[in-house]
């Protein structure tokens, strides 16, 4: 699954808000765009990674990723097929 960050604005869903020091890719105030979370094959990402459209980022402290796990379950704006499959999984 990939869930994008964008810049924190007025209006944006403020489930989980991620700012400077929470990860070396976030430099200032942002929040994780649960509306954009989508599902994919593990060999897909792979196939990204490889053809330079993905881009390898470290991985997050375990507290971030709790919140940004949480998040997606407490979002009004998870797509309800990634719900569906993160309860299956």
């Amino acid at each position: 699954m990939l869930v994008p960050v964008s810049t924190f604005y007025d209006g944006c869903d403020s489930t989980c808000e991620l700012d400077e020091g929470d990860h070396p890719f976030i430099t200032h105030l942002s929040y994780v765009f649960y509306n954009r979370a989508t599902i994919y094959r593990a060999d897909d990402l792979g196939r990204g990674l490889q053809d330079n459209r993905l881009v390898a980022q470290p991985d997050m402290d375990e507290v971030v990723f709790a919140k940004v796990e949480v998040g997606i379950y407490n979002s009004p704006d998870t797509p309800r097929g990634v719900k569906l499959y993160l309860n299956r999984s």
